[in-house]
């Protein structure tokens, strides 16, 4: 659906990160008309930096974590001067999960004793 259509839709999520994207996922599943808005365009996975050599020359600049560094057209500037907590942040459908950087553990079976 595009903001062309005049159909109404139930509910509007604003963000399509890990949140906005099970939200949507489950109302919409339910029967829900949902529409989500998002800052910022689809990312190719081919554009991702993982699996190329120059992975962390692209991860210093083009894919930080700070925006302020990105500096891609859907980024807005913050001022992080006076926090502890910098958040990671990305413009575009998946949001923050675009630039996820932790450890899943692999889940082992329970042995009862």
């Amino acid at each position: 659906m595009s903001l062309k259509d005049e159909a109404a839709v139930d509910i509007v999520i604003v963000g399509a990160g890990p949140s906005g994207a099970v939200v949507a996922h489950t109302l919409a599943s339910r029967g829900f008309t949902v529409m989500c808005l998002e800052q910022g365009d689809w990312v190719s996975p081919a554009d991702y930096p993982g699996n190329k050599p120059e992975f962390e020359l692209l991860l210093q600049q083009k894919w930080s974590w700070n925006n302020n560094t990105r500096n891609r057209p859907e980024d807005y500037p913050m001022n992080l001067d006076h926090t502890d907590v910098v958040p990671i942040m990305f413009s575009g459908v998946g949001g923050s999960s675009l630039m996820y950087g932790a450890h899943w553990l692999r889940l082992l079976p329970r042995i009862s004793g």
